[in-house]
């Protein structure tokens, strides 16, 4: 399926560090699936989309795809699992209220992967009710649940599914090393990550700084922020862009020629210092320009 071959793509050029490289395929993969008319297959590509957007520190909004999740789940073999992708953001995102949402679908999905006998899934739910857990302050129902999945996982040699959950799982998997909990797997996990904090410590002082970072900028005009003023004919293009269009939609919307969208989100992402459209909405949104 050539959506999903996409998505491979994409997570191994994101595991080599080649980062607009994988957004790319993200962006050409909801491009083919809106060529195909089929719902199930754009939404799996949005949902990828946001995936991605989240492994890369951004705070992907999720209500453009995600109202369209059916209740019902069905079988979990392939790349992109969007029920598992909004738990997963809805955790990173730790309000009390996504939380609450995350517990409860991380239950029906506990559920169903234990009653369709799927391992894999069942070690990525149990990673993330870990995180759950430990985002509700439960540390050690975290590491229970963490050293179960790590049971299941250990004989597979599973890597990539821990790091891609990044420095809370990292915090985690320290905790149990030290604890002797599969020490050399452990080991092997934390040797792909070592970029990210191991401590409690530094991640929430890196998030401290993220969040006065935040709150400086909100105190700023956006204009004052970018490079050059964006032109009325680029906010209006901008805030296409975040509506998911395409460039053809949006020349369609605007009456003006594909050529001449792409010429304005050039320009657009120019101004905003950025490379990708998922970056430019990003960027605009952290400055309150949609």
């Amino acid at each position: 399926m050539q959506a999903h071959s996409s998505f491979g793509l994409a997570q191994t050029y994101r595991a080599l560090g080649r980062h607009d490289e994988a957004a790319r395929l993200a962006e050409e993969a909801i491009e083919w699936a809106r060529g195909t008319g089929n719902p199930a297959m754009l939404l799996e590509a949005y949902s990828f989309a946001s995936r991605l957007a989240l492994l890369e520190g951004q705070s992907p909004d999720t209500d453009y795809w995600a109202a369209s999740l059916s209740s019902a789940f069905s079988v979990m073999l392939l790349i992109e699992i969007p029920h598992l992708t909004l738990a997963t953001i809805l955790i990173a995102r730790g309000t009390p209220d996504a939380l609450q949402e995350a517990a409860e679908l991380l239950a029906r999905l506990r559920q169903f992967v234990e009653e369709t006998h799927n391992t894999l899934r069942l070690i990525e739910v149990l990673s993330l009710h870990a995180l759950l857990h430990n985002a509700q302050g439960e540390r050690d129902s975290a590491l229970t649940l963490l050293a179960q999945a790590l049971a299941l996982a250990q004989p597979g040699g599973f890597i990539r599914l821990f790091v891609d959950l990044g420095p809370s799982m990292a915090c985690l998997l320290d905790q149990l090393r030290h604890q002797g909990v599969a020490p050399d797997y452990v080991a092997r996990i934390l040797a792909a990550l070592p970029q990210l904090a191991t401590d409690d410590a530094a991640a929430g002082l890196a998030a401290a700084g993220i969040r006065r970072q935040r709150t400086i900028k909100a105190t700023l005009e956006p204009s004052s922020l970018l490079i050059e003023p964006l032109t009325p004919r680029e906010m209006e293009v901008l805030a296409l862009l975040g509506q998911h269009l395409t460039n053809k939609e949006i020349a369609q919307e605007l009456v003006v020629s594909p050529g001449t969208v792409k010429t304005h989100t050039l320009n657009i992402y120019r101004k905003l210092d950025v490379h990708r459209r998922q970056h430019a909405v990003a960027r605009a949104k952290e400055l309150n320009l949609l």
